[in-house]
């Protein structure tokens, strides 16, 4: 599938979305069975740049619902058996059905794809 850049910033409260992943989950299946959904870390300031095939080559053109969160797999919803930790600020993110979060990546350049996202305390 030919793919197209998509880049960004993540910030939440304010601040770089340092750490944290995005993965983009198409809303049609995409043509390419091998490929893995699009996705990126982001960076200390706040960046990211989409990779499919390889880092930040981009993403097919389509619609994605989006799930940012920060450590673990996107899908770990398992218990904790440690100390109780902080709240997560991304919680709410994670699952892309519910994280009310899209994107459209379009051919060519897809920059300036930012999310300033607001956390809910739990």
């Amino acid at each position: 599938m030919p793919v197209y850049p998509v880049r960004g910033k993540v910030f939440i409260d304010g601040q770089p979305a340092a750490g944290a992943d995005i993965v983009l989950y198409p809303t049609t299946p995409l043509t390419d069975m091998d490929a893995d959904y699009p996705r990126a870390g982001v960076a200390n300031d706040g960046t990211y740049a989409i990779g499919t095939y390889g880092q930040a080559d981009g993403a097919p053109a389509g619609r994605y619902m989006v799930s940012i969160y920060k450590g673990g797999d996107s899908s770990d919803e398992g218990p904790q058996f440690k100390k109780p930790r902080t709240v997560d600020p991304f919680r709410k993110f994670k699952d892309p059905a519910n994280s009310g979060l899209t994107l459209e990546v379009s051919e060519g350049k897809n920059d300036g794809k930012d999310f300033d996202l607001k956390s809910t305390r739990y």
